[in-house]
């Protein structure tokens, strides 16, 4: 993780006032007391030194931690990330609740595409979630990056593997509900990693307990109202928006054919979003249309073949060839008729000197 601002926008009837004694169920979660949060220095579980602050945004901080018995026992420098409670935020009932329903939820989860979840617990009444850290970059990071040009089929790979796991995770019943460029994180090798199930949602289940209700707005469909849970369609329409972000810079703006993104798949993209702010699925082919393969392969291809995906990269390139060649007839014909005069006298006097000779 890198060291950018993951922004996470609370409810507006929400405020971050102390409560003398709130209410909490039982379990990893003990009962706190007033307490000031984390520090960068402080040994967690006696096991966990905080190094630093990893990113932080709303309620909650991130911090990377080490892991002091592996450092001590094998010599590993093993690193782990904790998600805690910024400190005006200890004591709010519902963003504990959050922390709490995402610990829960990702505990079930096992994609090598979401972000893994250790354990849960509390720390001096603080409570926190221990994480896997992931090295590399939030896609928001590259985005904002000028030195940091993504190739047509980098923007594919990303764009591939999140329906795939966006896909994945709604035949288990789980909805994220904040997809956006900084809950998405690019590895090293390539690889892409969905973080920050806070807002998430179990399909058919309404959860009894108070939550925090946050989402980028550029990303939500409009006229959402932010106290009703999270639905498939709002991760599609988020997914749509990311790949505006990829192609064109940002979300919610004007569309104009470009490398990878031809004017059939903006045409498709647009149906696709006025369907989705209807609260209406998009037929699949219209989706498999935009991305460029049926997702239906998706889950054929490993990043490899992502990267080098036949049919769609081919047409790219010979989309480009055409549009070369069309812009060398442009000047060709441009200049001819700027020399049309020309052309006409010289023709007039080539017919006249045929004629001369008869």
């Amino acid at each position: 993780m890198d060291g950018s601002v993951v922004t996470l926008q609370p409810a507006l009837t929400l405020k971050p006032t102390l409560k003398t004694s709130p209410k909490l169920n039982t379990g990893a979660f003990s009962s706190r007391s007033a307490s000031k949060a984390f520090a960068v220095g402080q040994i967690i579980n006696d096991r966990y030194l905080l190094v630093e602050k990893a990113c932080f945004g709303g309620a909650f901080i991130v911090y990377k931690a080490q892991d002091l018995y592996r450092l001590a026992e094998l010599q590993q420098n093993y690193y782990v990330a904790i998600k805690t409670l910024r400190q005006q935020w200890v004591d709010c009932e519902e963003a504990v609740n959050t922390l709490r329903y995402e610990a829960d939820l990702l505990q079930q989860i096992r994609m090598e595409s979401v972000v893994r979840s250790h354990t849960s617990g509390s720390e001096d009444g603080v409570p926190y979630m221990l994480l896997e850290w992931v090295e590399g970059r939030s896609l928001k990071a590259i985005l904002n990056d000028a030195t940091s040009l993504l190739r047509v089929q980098d923007k594919r790979r990303i764009l591939w593997q999140l329906a795939t796991t966006i896909r994945s995770l709604h035949q288990q019943g789980i909805i994220h509900g904040d997809i956006n460029p900084a809950n998405i994180y690019v590895k090293s090798d390539g690889s892409t990693c969905l973080i920050n199930f806070g807002a998430a949602h179990l399909r058919g289940r309404s959860g009894s307990e108070p939550r925090l209700r946050r989402a980028s707005l550029d990303f939500v469909i409009k006229n959402h109202n932010p106290a009703q849970a999270p639905d498939m369609e709002g991760d599609w329409y988020a997914l749509l928006q990311v790949l505006r972000c990829l192609y064109f810079g940002k979300a919610r703006t004007r569309m104009r054919p470009r490398p990878g993104m031809s004017f059939f798949q903006i045409r498709a993209l647009r149906k696709a979003l006025w369907k989705l702010e209807r609260r209406k699925m998009p037929d699949w082919k219209i989706l498999d249309e935009i991305l460029g393969i049926p997702i239906d392969q998706l889950s054929q291809y490993n990043q490899q073949g992502i990267v080098t995906a036949g049919p769609a990269q081919a047409s790219d390139s010979i989309r480009t060839y055409r549009t070369e060649a069309m812009v060398v007839l442009g000047i060709a014909f441009g200049y001819l008729a700027a020399s049309l005069d020309d052309i006409a006298g010289i023709l007039k006097i080539l017919w006249m000197t045929i004629l001369s000779s008869f």
